[in-house]
């Protein structure tokens, strides 16, 4: 029993998250207190919500592919206001005979349960102020009787059971929304609970939930692929203008020459071309939400217009002197660090004071590697199903852990490429197992170096070669790293090159 306990505690004491630390323990559990299946339940009783979050059965092969639960998995709500009424800090409730219940009649008849089999039910967590339940029971098979001895061993084992799905509740909280969940990932139909799919994002999730009933500008900076557009859809979904519409512009994509027309709008004959009239963005938007993605693009001329409609929350055509009073949420976005922009006078200093209200920082994957198995999990249930692959290759711990060691220089969006092209090329091939293709395999020698440099490390090199980027007396040579790929990260870091800055002091 000693080494039972002692086996427990290791696996709880490990980084590792908690769909799989819940899965361990329940199988170290299987030799002590023999069960049929496990799973989570969680209710929502006001609203007459529940949810089935994880399930584990034991002698099963947990790499298998994941099999979606539905919603329609519910406890009659009879027996859960029975459950709620009768809780008073008992930790496991022991039902000796399912049959005996006539609450439980219909649980049996639906899910094929024999009347005959037995549940213990552990209270997780009971608020009852929001009405809620979390719970984790345990079902015998046919003809075995839990006994009380048992169900004790499962009460001393409360806390353990308390941080595993602590944690488990708090990356994957009780929904307003229906969703579909596995035990490996949840298919979410929300920006939002794909984000709580992540520890990492637990920070930007706070700011989300903090900044998203305001009505002030926010800013959103990190890299691309991070998951700054999910992060600017759950802040238009939980603000005062989810039920207008949510307008996304990429102001890089489009011609300098016309995006002032585009976000702010038109009259017939403003300019060669203008056959009528036409709304820009920010009308199209009204009572919505904007977002200005890669906002760090626009052109000082624009960024003055910009300015302006931020100040004053009111637009003019261009060819019109009449005045259109706004009513829309602005979310901005960016991969650059704005700060440098605007020390290099790229951007304008009052524009990102107007836009940086509320900031929020987007981390990159390297930054948060807590989140690559959940993500990877997530996207193999996902493709999986989108594939319609009856026998898909299973997705074992090997590979996960494989992927942790990677660099992902492209972030959230690589991986997500990543394991679709892995799906694909192995159902093809017919593997059992998940295994990267020998292309994904090759990893640049200058990617990870490349990654770790700041713009103090790049400026140093820069003045040691006398501002020479590339030859044998180059920045880039001195450094380790390509001409091009040092280039790139000096653009990603907001620094001009010598050359540019040069450009930028001849103009001056």
């Amino acid at each position: 029993m000693d080494t039972f306990f002692l086996n427990l505690l290791e696996n709880f004491s490990q980084e590792l998250p908690p769909l799989v630390i819940l899965q361990r323990v329940l199988s170290a559990l299987e030799s002590e207190v023999p069960f049929n299946r496990a799973f989570l339940y969680t209710v929502v009783r006001r609203l007459k919500e529940s949810r089935v979050p994880f399930e584990y059965k034991p002698k099963r092969d947990i790499e298998t592919a994941p099999v979606l639960y539905k919603l329609s998995f519910m406890l009659p709500m009879e027996y859960i206001e029975t459950l709620y009424a009768s809780y008073q800090k008992r930790e496991v409730s022991l039902i000796p005979r399912v049959g005996d219940s006539r609450a439980l009649a219909q649980y049996c008849e639906q899910f094929s349960v024999s009347p005959d089999a037995s549940l213990m039910i552990m209270h997780i967590n009971v608020n009852p102020d929001y009405g809620s339940m979390v719970l984790l029971i345990f079902e015998g098979g046919p003809g075995e009787r839990f006994t009380q001895s048992q169900a004790d061993l499962l009460a001393k084992l409360y806390p353990l059971f308390m941080q595993a799905v602590g944690r488990l509740t708090e990356i994957y909280p009780i929904p307003r929304k229906t969703i579909l969940m596995t035990s490996d990932a949840i298919i979410a139909d929300t920006s939002l609970e794909k984000l709580r799919l992540c520890p990492g994002m637990a920070d930007v999730i706070e700011k989300i939930e903090t900044f998203a009933p305001q009505t002030g500008t926010v800013l959103i900076e990190g890299g691309s692929g991070v998951g700054k557009e999910l992060v600017a859809d759950s802040i238009h979904a939980l603000s005062q203008h989810s039920r207008g519409p949510l307008f996304k512009v990429n102001c890089g994509a489009i011609p300098k020459d016309i995006i002032a027309g585009e976000l702010f709008g038109y009259e017939k004959g403003a300019f060669t071309g203008a056959v009528s009239s036409h709304p820009g963005y920010f009308e199209q938007a009204q009572r919505g939400t904007i977002c200005l993605d890669e906002v760090g693009e626009l052109s000082p001329e624009v960024q003055v217009h910009l300015l302006r409609v931020l100040e004053n929350h009111e637009i003019v055509r261009l060819g019109s002197t009449r005045r259109i009073r706004l009513d829309v949420r602005v979310i901005a976005s960016t991969n650059k660090n704005l700060r440098e922009q605007v020390r290099m006078g790229l951007f304008r200093e009052d524009l990102f004071y107007r836009l940086n209200i509320f900031p929020m920082y987007v981390p990159s994957l390297q930054e948060r590697r807590n989140d690559i198995i959940p993500l990877a999990r997530f996207f193999y249930a996902k493709y999986v199903r989108e594939m319609k692959l009856k026998t898909p290759p299973a997705l074992t711990d090997a590979f996960c852990l494989s992927l942790v060691d990677r660099q992902w220089p492209g972030n959230v969006r690589e991986l997500r490429a990543l394991m679709e092209r892995t799906i694909a090329i192995c159902s093809k091939k017919g593997l059992p197992q998940m295994r990267l293709d020998p292309m994904d395999l090759e990893k640049p020698q200058t990617t990870g170096r490349l990654l770790t440099l700041s713009p103090g490390q790049i400026q140093s090199a820069l003045d040691i070669c006398e501002g020479r980027i590339q030859g044998p007396k180059g920045a880039a040579r001195y450094l380790s790293v390509s001409p091009s790929t040092l280039r790139d990260r000096m653009r990603a870091l907001g620094m001009l090159t010598p050359r540019e800055q040069k450009k930028l002091q001849k103009k001056a």
